[in-house]
């Protein structure tokens, strides 16, 4: 309804009715003395204009549809900062879920490893026990002090010195090798000299001291020109059963290696 030129109209608000977020005001204009009823609706908005005066309903109502669009981008807005916030919150319990996944995933590998590790010792402390059975206590105990100090597996050494000599410090072979590691006379002073010890192959302290010195050299020597594993072994064993350049002209020992392999196995 727009308002003639001259004509005077004075709203009356009676009331208003809020049913279901709607907000209905009901107005009464007076026209030259008659009365028209005019409902005018706003949708979820709060408060609505009403004119207090003779201006145009039209007006009136165009200001309360912006209204009522503001209030519906509002509640928009609201209900995407809602949204978000869900969303914001599903994933954070998400990340909570998946760390305590992961924790006690790794908790579950720690305990593995540790169960492993326990079970390792274990056999590691009774392979000990055994190896031990094959010397005397004092010649084991140094025999195990230098494998340490020269960084070399105890049970692969003392498969050498079963090899050699069936641990027997006393052995003496045709071909002059002496003792645990049936060291050759051609090595004996120059063994001494460079360990500083009595040249006294038959002695069993000197002895260990000679092999597991040759042994430890021959893999850092091996080492160097990049052997590993399995090839390792067999360069080091065969270099001691022949010498380096014995290795170098005429290749693996096999059948040392061959042997060696079984004692390891059966110690």
């Amino acid at each position: 309804m727009k308002l003639n030129k001259g004509e005077e109209i004075r709203p009356k608000i009676l009331g208003a009715a809020f049913t279901g977020g709607v907000v209905a005001l009901t107005l009464f204009l007076t026209n030259n003395g008659q009365t028209s009823e005019v409902v005018v609706k706003n949708q979820d908005i709060k408060p609505i204009v009403v004119a207090q005066d003779y201006k145009e309903v039209d007006t009136l109502i165009a200001e309360n549809n912006l209204l009522s669009a503001l209030g519906y981008a509002e509640e928009q807005r609201i209900a995407e900062e809602k949204r978000i916030a869900e969303e914001q919150r599903i994933a954070e319990e998400k990340r909570i879920a998946e760390e305590k996944r992961i924790a006690e995933e790794k908790q579950r590998a720690l305990a593995v490893k540790a169960e492993q590790e326990r079970i390792a010792k274990e056999k590691k402390q009774q392979e000990v026990v055994t190896l031990k059975s094959n010397l005397p206590s004092e010649h084991f105990d140094y025999l195990k002090k230098k494998v340490e100090k020269y960084d070399l597996d105890l049970k692969k050494t003392m498969a050498v010195m079963k090899v050699e000599s069936n641990f027997n410090s006393k052995a003496v072979s045709s071909t002059s090798d002496y003792g645990y590691f049936q060291i050759n006379t051609v090595n004996h002073a120059n063994l001494a000299n460079l360990l500083k010890t009595k040249n006294d192959p038959l002695n069993p302290y000197v002895n260990i001291d000679w092999g597991t010195y040759m042994l430890a050299d021959l893999y850092e020597h091996w080492e160097s020109q990049g052997y590993t594993g399995a090839k390792l072994d067999e360069a080091v064993l065969s270099s001691y059963n022949k010498g380096l350049n014995g290795y170098r002209k005429y290749g693996k020992a096999t059948d040392y290696v061959n042997k060696w392999n079984k004692t390891v196995a059966t110690l």
